[in-house]
C-alpha cells in the first residue's frame, strides 16, 4: 500500500527477485504530492513495464485474512487483490506540537 518512495523501492526490489507485486496508490499518479504528475508518470510507466499490477486512483478498504495470514486487499472498488504478504508504506506527517 502506497507507491511513494518507499513502496516503490521495494516493489522494485521484490519484482527484481521474481515476486509478484501489486502496488497500490490512492492518488492518480504515484508521487505526485512529491515530484508533481508529469514526473511521477515516468516511474509509474517503469513499474508497470517491469512487471508491478500498479492500482492507481483507489484505495485500501480492507485486508482480508484467514487465521491471521494475509490472503488479499480489497480495495475501495470491491475488488480484492491476492496477497500473502502486505507493506504498509503510506507516509508519515511530523507530530511538531
Amino acid at each position: 500500500m502506497g507507491a511513494g518512495f518507499l513502496g516503490a523501492e521495494v516493489a522494485s526490489a521484490a519484482r527484481g527477485l521474481g515476486v509478484d507485486v501489486a502496488l497500490v496508490e490512492p492518488a492518480a499518479v504515484p508521487l505526485t504530492h512529491a515530484v508533481g504528475p508529469q514526473v511521477g508518470a515516468y516511474p509509474a510507466d517503469v513499474h508497470r513495464a517491469n512487471g508491478v499490477d500498479l492500482r492507481t486512483g483507489t484505495q485500501v478498504a480492507a485486508i482480508e485474512s484467514t487465521s491471521g495470514q494475509a490472503t488479499g486487499v480489497r480495495l475501495s472498488t470491491g475488488t480484492v487483490v491476492p496477497a500473502d504478504d502486505v507493506l504498509v508504506a503510506i507516509g508519515s506527517r511530523p507530530n511538531t506540537e
